[in-house]
């Protein structure tokens, strides 16, 4: 970016904040680093090409107890039930941070390694 550019994108910021430049440069950094965070959120794979964002799982059950049908038939009633068996028996149900439902024909251990895989493998990078 030139010198006139950043003055454009300063004034349209400035009427905002009123920072000074260097306070609006850190929170400009913020921002773009915040973008990125967004760009290195990781897939789990359900099975069949489906895929949720890793930190998006609340918890991962198997299907079997009376709770999770009933959890089950609460978010079918409330259009919250995601079914990505593609026909064949749910083996676990994903529960994700906004109450949503998504069911699986992947087992709940296989699902629940998976997810332990990739918290492994992104604070592998963090060190790095």
């Amino acid at each position: 970016m030139n010198s006139r550019e950043i003055n454009d994108v300063k004034k349209v910021f400035n009427d905002s904040y009123q920072k000074t430049d260097q306070q609006w440069l850190k929170s400009y950094i913020l921002e773009i680093t915040e973008e990125e965070k967004y760009l290195e959120q990781l897939l789990l794979n359900l099975g069949f090409g489906n895929s949720v964002v890793a930190q998006k799982v609340a918890a991962i059950f198997s299907p079997g107890s009376s709770p999770m049908k009933r959890v089950r038939n609460e978010a079918k009633k409330e259009n919250c039930l995601f079914d990505v068996t593609h026909g064949r028996k749910t083996r676990s149900v994903i529960i994700t941070e906004c109450n949503h439902v998504i069911l699986s024909s992947v087992k709940a251990e296989t699902v629940s390694r998976r997810f332990a895989s990739l918290l492994e493998e992104k604070s592998r990078k963090r060190n790095d």
